[in-house]
Formats: C-alpha cells, structure tokens, sequence
C-alpha cells in the first residue's frame, strides 16, 4: 500500500515539474514564428549543397535574398564578438545545483527553465541578429562566386548587387576574358600576313567572312551580356555547350567558375562513401583501383545500362 502511495506520489510531482517546464503560450507561438524565419535558412543550405547542378553562381543570390527576408524594422548595431544571443537578456542565470536548469554549451552557464521566457519583440531581435550576420561574414564576396553567377545565364544580370559592383565584376571577368585569350591554349594566330592581306583586298568574301568572325571575338563579353536571362530551369552548363562556337573563350571560362561547389557538402559526401568502400576488411585497395571503384560508385546511374539489369539492380 506504501509502495503505491509513494508511486502516486512521485508521479504528481513528476506532473507537476512537466507542467511548470512546458513552453507557455508565447513560447509556442515564437516558435512557429521563428519556424517561418529559419524555413528560407534551410531551403537555401539544400539549395547550396547539391552536386548535379551549378551551385558557386547562387550563392550570393541566396544570401541577397535572405538579407531580404530578415530586414528588421530599424537597423541597430550589434556587436558580434560576444557570445550572447537574442535570448540571453531575458533568461535567468543560475550557478548552483538544480534538476530545473541546463547547461548552456556555448557559455557553461546554467539557466532555470520554469521561468517563461519574455517573448516580446524576440522575433525581430532574432531577424535583426541575423541581419547583422548576414552582413557581417558576406560583406565583401568572393571573386570566384561573382564571376560564377555573371556566367550563369539564369542569373547574370545581377540585380541582387549594385551597379557598381557590377560594374566591378565585368571588370573582373574582361581581365580574365584577356588572360585566356593571350595565353598560348587560345591563341589562334589572327595575325594576317602580307599575302591574307593581298587576299582580302581583293574582295575575297569567304577571307572576308573569315577575318570579320575571329575579329568579332572581341566582343565576346559585350555579346553574352545583352542576351536576355534565361529561366531557372535552364542548365547552363548544356546552354554553354550549345554554344561553345559563338562564345568560345567564355564557355571556357564558364566551365571553370560554374564547376566550382558552394560547400562542402558534396565533398563531404565523397568522403562518406570512401570510407564505406574502403573497410576495414579491404585496406588493401590499390589506389587507382579504390579511384575507379569510387568513379563507378558515383556514376553507376549513368553507366548502368551497359550492364545486364541483374547486375546493374544489385550495384
């Protein structure tokens, strides 16, 4: 009889400590307030981490559209050299020992969590915070991510930065444009001699034809920036395939920067199914025969029709 009066017991007082430790009202509804917040946070980190897809050109996009969602009302300055959160202000710190706190990993200190918190105005500390960050590490882009997206047809003409940053871009990508173009891959000797002179000056239209294409490669850059922008389903790198001819220093150059990944993911990705190959009972991999089996590994969709589909199911 003792034993279930003790039961009762503990079990109102563990019903009790529930209830005095459950989110209030306020609480939930921040919570689905900073739900709404964060979802675009999410959406652009997938968007950022894929790898059969061009993802350098939209990174700065993403970010310019996150600065967006997350303008607070009034723009404040924050210093972003402590640890402090948008919460810490409102939170009651406690050092001594007691089954009603937790540990704050990045701080160590222990907060009571009976206390409700003071939901008011935290959903617009919470976006100026992020604002500020936003800013703050994204300040000053990166030369590789700009061109990226200045060669992506979907997205070059960068209305998510300023005219003069733009203008600051092109400028970068004709240095570079000029910088292939005299290096000796593409030099194609459009220097005529005394006899192509002699030639042209006798009205040979096909010469003639000839002399005005390689010349119009000058105007490369001019050319691809007064194309209209294309949709987002567009594959740019299929786009530039198609046209290698017309732009051909630029489709070389758009290779390059549009190969490059936003994150790591992918190659996080890589290394995960590396070490699923290579285990413990097959250390002995040579390492261009443990190369190939990672090629076949991450393209076997590709390659699996040249195998029978008994053998391409169980791949």
């Amino acid at each position: 009889m003792s034993t279930e009066s003790e039961s009762d017991t503990d079990t109102k007082k563990d019903l009790k400590r529930l209830k005095e430790i459950m989110l209030s009202d306020d609480e939930w509804k921040l919570m689905k307030q900073l739900t709404k917040i964060l979802q675009p946070f999410y959406d652009g980190t997938k968007l950022l981490g894929g790898e059969k897809y061009a993802t350098a050109s939209f990174m700065y996009y993403v970010v310019a559209t996150l600065q967006i969602k997350v303008i607070p009302k009034e723009v404040e300055v924050v210093n972003l050299t402590n640890d402090d959160d948008a919460f810490d202000d409102d939170i009651e710190f406690e050092d001594g020992d007691d089954d009603d706190v937790i540990i704050m990993q990045n701080t160590k200190r222990k907060i009571k969590i009976k206390n409700p918190l003071n939901c008011e105005g935290k959903e617009e500390e919470v976006k100026r915070n992020l604002y500020h960050l936003l800013h703050h590490y994204w300040e000053n882009p990166a030369k590789e991510g700009m061109i990226s997206a200045l060669l992506d047809p979907r997205v070059k003409s960068l209305n998510f930065v300023s005219s003069l940053k733009k203008e600051g871009i092109i400028s970068l990508l004709r240095d570079e444009y000029q910088f292939v173009k005299e290096s000796e891959e593409f030099a194609t000797g459009t220097k005529l001699n005394s006899d192509d002179l002699d030639l042209l000056e006798s009205n040979n239209s096909l010469l003639i034809d000839m002399f005005a294409e390689s010349q119009s490669a000058e105007n490369e850059i001019n050319d691809y920036l007064s194309l209209q922008q294309l949709s987002p389903k567009t594959d740019p790198y299929k786009w530039w395939a198609g046209n290698q001819n017309r732009f051909p220093i630029l489709s070389y150059l758009a290779k390059k920067y549009l190969s490059i990944s936003a994150t790591s993911t992918s190659s996080e990705r890589l290394f995960s199914q590396a070490g699923n190959t290579m285990t413990a009972k097959r250390t002995q991999l040579k390492p261009k025969f443990f190369e190939k089996l990672l090629f076949l590994k991450k393209n076997h969709k590709i390659l699996g029709n040249i195998f029978p589909p008994e053998i391409y199911n169980e791949i």
